[in-house]
């Protein structure tokens, strides 16, 4: 019963949305992907970006904005083979 409504709902999709309605569906797409992404970025700088923070939200963003952003001295990590070599009795 499954694969019959999702026969039935897919071709009715299909229909309604058919390359022959005239509907490019390849810039839809890439507008509102682009759209989306303007919006997410409004959001956070609205959320991040105030005079002064009101909530907990804003303090804890700021912070771990400030963290990320702030170059910290750390020493180089030193590069371990993985995996480890094979031990000389092993050949």
């Amino acid at each position: 019963m499954f694969v019959v409504r999702s026969a039935f709902w897919l071709s009715a999709a299909f229909l309604i949305m058919a390359p022959s309605a005239g509907m490019d569906v390849g810039a839809s797409a890439r507008t509102t992907g682009e759209r989306l992404a303007s919006q997410g970025a409004q959001a956070v700088s609205q959320t991040l970006m105030p005079a002064d923070c009101q909530s907990v939200e804003c303090a804890v963003g700021r912070t771990v904005l400030a963290q990320i952003a702030t170059p910290q001295a750390t020493e180089p990590a030193t590069m371990s083979a993985f995996p480890p070599p094979r031990p000389a009795w092993a050949y």
